[in-house]
């Protein structure tokens, strides 16, 4: 097994911990700075070519799942400090999930439009 496909590995069964409550196992703030800094090694490894399409197909769908659980992440892991803290490449989208919850919510909101108003008709013509 390749170091990318250990880390895969990992990143697959961090995305598991993470659904589960803290009570329960889940991950905490440091487990997931961990998982987050896997995540970094993949990219890095698949930005050099290293790795197979399966393997970037993998990666896709885990990530989504990331996306899927980011309000845990959010609220076990203060990202602001973290970023400032840890300055990850800005590439690195998943050190950003709190913004990236932020603009779907404002996505999700879309406020009711109000149409102007038909004058009515005048039957005095």
């Amino acid at each position: 097994m390749t170091q990318l496909k250990r880390d895969i590995a990992t990143y697959e069964a961090n995305l598991r911990g993470l659904r589960l409550p803290l009570e329960e196992g889940g991950l905490d703030g440091d487990e997931i700075i961990n998982m987050f800094i896997y995540r970094d090694a993949i990219e890095d490894t698949l930005n050099r070519g290293e790795g197979h399409i399966l393997d970037v197909f993998r990666v896709i769908e885990l990530d989504e799942r990331l996306r899927r659980q980011a309000r845990q992440v959010v609220e076990r892991l203060d990202l602001v400090t973290c970023r400032r803290d840890l300055r990850p490449h800005k590439a690195h989208w998943w050190w950003y999930l709190d913004e990236w919850l932020a603009d779907q919510a404002q996505i999700a909101y879309q406020p009711q439009r109000s149409w102007p108003r038909v004058a009515e008709r005048s039957d005095s013509a």
